[in-house]
């Protein structure tokens, strides 16, 4: 109301009720500097403009509650509770989901440079750390803590503010409490510690709020309700510390309101134990499961059987080969121990590599169950001091929860859970899919719950529609025998399958030609740096784990149950939102070397950066020259990926900056004039877009050509042999100096017909051209490469030998000296129709044709064919 005030300089401060002890004990203090009324102050004067701070609930205003209603007074809201169906909707709503409704007014005191006083500013530092419980409940944001800030600044006393916040207990308070204390009941529901207290005083006790905080302290709970019974009207404070259990929306039927995190009600007509009943229905109804183990847990899990009697060196080498910290040891199916790579280096360096495994792995199992929450994992590790904990069910080992699992749960990464209210639901994305990508998601899913296997589309189509750009290449990864369900999948589509036995792998080809990439989830080992991976069956979260970067790691659930559920085990959301290439282990770079050119692309595609420990890495694999590994044909085809963007100049930039461009060839170096050229071809394609796509040019060897264009045409060759670039590419690659000069010096006549032109430009390729036209500087010559472009490449010869032998032509070898100058007539409008070419055949126009007789006679018949004079004719 005092920051308000500041607003509305006319106004009255007044209380709709009556103030809790604490405000009380303030005003005392001073009441000099703000003059609140009490409701009874204000009754019968007449009111033009009513401000509400704080709230917006008619049931919270007391005797002001009417003014709402009256036509002829203006009302101002301002507040930052949710709004709901009794809300006060005003002539101004200002409402904000701040922590403190004071951290708006504190915003709006800024941005109009207005002074406050030190007693002010502890006064609305006060509200603040009140409303926040110190910023640390979960509604707290960072304008509360900024505004907090900004207030320390202008003079606001944190000791004032810890000695209103540090309020006792009187009498009727603490005996109040002790009732509470002895009646509190603890119940678990949907995996959270839900603490419900009931109590009942023959007088109105007030500070229930306070004496709730006091309890909550004491139970260490995720939520506590309390109920009191006071003069025939039960009231109801409840807090929670977390805003999956949205307390304002399970007091709103009991007439409460407030914040998810903080709310409060009072009712009528009903008895606790009724009341207690019907709170516990909306609990249940209005919150959703906590996460448990089998939402995070990796499965299956890969155990160390003591039935091969194990050696340290077996484990020691499985540990490397998956890159675990440690093996569950397991006799038959059941699991009686775990072994570390702590405990396995020791024993080597004390060269016990033989030993069996049994003798050195710990029998001091810790486990759990599927249906553990994430909280009671926690404790478990805290507690006994371990970093993993195997999922047990029925006595089978079903699943492994990490320390990281349990960490990336805690710090932000999205799980198996629906996205928050807060920002916009996967299956609003997925509803702007084309219908057609719609209809095969969908059928995917249902095939998935046909077979009883989880289905997940995956990785950049996921990323991309994030991002919103177009992808409709759909790769499905199933939870199951992915080549099973590719067959039941294409016969459901009408489609056909190829698949791929050696990698679980199959695609579904439409009959369309659309393509399904379809994949057994995986995991990979890489036995050597660069080397090809081994493929073994895995769970989701190892398939995803395999992938290169954060941002590809995706995955959206598609069975009807969980239809556009969002799997994000490794922070790619996060990584989205502030455009950052991160890799998900350590070894990426060193396990497959493309990664550095994938990571490149990427970065400069979306214009994002990579994170600085991934670009450590990248930079630590260079130094250890781990291209010299990699079979050149792969590099090949990342540096094609690159050359085929839009745009690859930054992407080429960024290979000279990191110094990756001289391992293509020692003197490849982006020049200014290079990096004209480059620029230059990019504004060709975009002009020749429509031609790109009809003739399926290959735009990265136009972008190669520049990139080599200051190199030999040996050492293009030489490039051309270690990549493995074809013959036919390689010639596309090649313009040398002469060809060049003889191209200017043609393209530079000043009558040129177009049989010249045709003649001149028809062998070299429409790639060769487009480069040819980005690097001259000469109109005369850009517009007669463009007319050829446009027009004369697509012309076909009108007249063909079959009909040269209709009219009569002896068959043999002048029939190509004849059809290509004909072919040239047409070219340059000689002739316009075949009737055309005809009538010059037969005719015998050697004027036309050759400029001399070429007609071989026949006695007695008239002239029926034709003949070249000589060679040179």
């Amino acid at each position: 109301m005092v920051a308000a005030s500041r607003f509305y300089p006319h106004a009255v401060m007044a209380f709709s009720g009556s103030a809790e002890s604490n405000v009380r004990e303030f005003l005392r203090l001073h009441k000099d500097l703000f003059d609140v009324r009490s409701a009874s102050d204000i009754f019968g004067v007449p009111v033009k403009k009513l401000i509400i701070v704080d709230t917006s609930l008619p049931s919270r205003l007391g005797e002001f509650r009417n003014l709402v209603n009256n036509p002829q007074v203006e009302v101002h809201v301002y507040d930052h509770h949710p709004p709901t169906e009794e809300s006060v909707l005003g002539d101004v709503n200002e409402v904000e989901l701040y922590g403190a409704v004071i951290t708006m007014f504190v915003k709006k005191i800024r941005r109009n440079h207005l002074n406050i006083s030190p007693q002010e500013a502890t006064l609305f530092l006060l509200a603040i750390y009140e409303e926040t419980g110190n910023l640390t409940y979960s509604t707290t944001t960072p304008d509360d803590v900024e505004a907090a800030a900004w207030l320390l600044k202008r003079g606001g006393s944190l000791s004032l503010v810890l000695a209103y916040l540090q309020q006792s207990l009187r009498e009727p308070q603490r005996r109040l409490l002790n009732e509470l204390i002895l009646n509190a009941e603890n119940t678990t529901i949907h995996g959270y510690r839900i603490t419900i207290a009931m109590g009942t005083t023959a007088e109105y006790t007030d500070e229930l709020a306070l004496i709730t905080h006091r309890l909550r302290e004491l139970e260490k709970t995720d939520a506590i309700f309390v109920l009191v019974s006071m003069k025939n009207r039960i009231y109801i404070v409840a807090r929670s510390s977390t805003e999956d259990i949205p307390v304002d929306r399970i007091l709103e039927p009991m007439g409460g309101g407030g914040h998810h995190t903080a709310a409060a009600g009072s009712i009528r007509g009903v008895d606790l134990e009724g009341l207690k009943t019907q709170l516990l229905d909306e609990i249940r109804k209005s919150i959703k499961p906590l996460l448990t183990a089998k939402d995070v847990m990796s499965s299956p899990v890969r155990c160390l059987s003591l039935m091969k009697n194990p050696s340290i060196k077996d484990a020691q080498k499985l540990m490397q080969k998956w890159g675990h910290s440690s093996l569950l040891i397991t006799e038959g199916n059941q699991p009686i121990g775990i072994i570390t790579r702590r405990d396995v280096d020791k024993a080597a360096r004390h060269n016990l590599s033989t030993a069996p495994v049994s003798a050195y792995m710990s029998r001091d199992l810790i486990w759990s169950y599927p249906g553990a929450s994430l909280k009671q994992l926690m404790r478990l590790m805290i507690e006994h001091d371990v970093g993993r904990i195997p999922i047990v069910e029925e006595g089978k080992v079903v699943g492994i929860v990490t320390r990281t699992d349990i960490l990336r749960t805690l710090h932000g990464a999205e799980l198996p859970i629906t996205p928050s209210s807060r920002h916009r639901r996967t299956s609003d994305y997925l509803k702007n899919l084309p219908l057609s990508i719609q209809g095969i998601l969908e059928q995917a899913g249902e095939e998935g719950d046909r077979l009883d296997f989880p289905v997940y589309v995956v990785g950049g189509f996921v990323r991309d529609l994030y991002m919103g750009v177009d992808n409709f290449d759909v790769d499905l990864v199933v939870e199951g025998d992915g080549i099973i369900f590719a067959h039941a999948l294409a016969e459901r589509l009408g489609g056909r399958t190829r698949v791929h036995e050696k990698f679980g792998t199959a695609i579904i080809i439409l009959p369309d030609g659309y393509k399904i990439d379809i994949a057994t989830s995986r995991s990979e080992y890489y036995a050597r740096p660069a080397a090809l991976p081994e493929i073994t069956e895995s769970s989701l979260k190892n398939d995803l784990y395999r992938r290169d970067f954060s941002i590809n790691a995706m995955a959206i659930k598609l069975n009807r149950k969980d239809y556009g559920q969002l799997i994000d085990f490794f922070g790619a959301r996060h990584d989205l939102k502030n455009g950052t290439i991160r890799v998900l282990h350590n070894l990426s770079f060193i396990e497959d070397p493309t990664r550095i050119y994938r990571a490149i692309r990427f970065e400069q595609r979306f214009q994002f950066k990579m994170d600085q420990n991934t670009e450590n890495l990248l930079k630590s694999a260079l130094a250890l020259n781990i291209f010299r590994v990699m079979p050149d044909e792969r590099i090949r085809d990342e540096l094609i990926a690159i050359l085929s963007e839009p745009r690859p100049l930054p992407a080429l930039l960024r290979m000279q900056q990191l110094k990756i461009l001289r391992l293509i060839h020692p003197r490849l170096v982006l020049t200014p004039k290079v990096v004209e050229i480059i620029e230059e071809i990019t504004a060709t394609l975009v002009q020749y877009h429509r031609l790109c796509e009809q003739e399926n040019i290959e735009r990265w060897i136009i972008y190669f050509t520049a990139l080599v264009s200051e190199l030999s045409p040996e050492e293009i060759e030489e490039i051309g042999r270690k990549f493995r670039v074809t013959a036919d590419q390689i010639k596309k690659l090649i313009f040398r100096p002469e060809e060049a000069k003889n191209l200017i010096r043609t393209l530079s006549v000043q009558k040129l017909k177009n049989s010249l032109l045709y003649r001149t430009l028809h062998k070299f390729s429409t790639e060769m051209l487009l480069y040819f036209l980005a690097r001259t500087k000469s109109r005369v010559i850009r517009q007669r490469i463009a007319m050829y472009l446009s027009r004369l490449h697509k012309e076909k010869p009108m007249v063909m030998g079959k009909q040269l032998k209709e009219w009569g032509v002896p068959p043999g070898p002048e029939y190509r000296s004849i059809l290509d100058k004909l072919f040239d007539l047409q070219l340059d409008g000689g002739i316009q129709t075949v009737e055309d070419a005809k009538d010059i055949v037969l005719s015998g126009s050697k004027e036309k044709l050759y400029g001399k007789s070429y007609l071989k006679k026949t006695p007695g018949k008239e002239e029926t064919g034709l003949k070249p004079e000589n060679e040179a004719s």
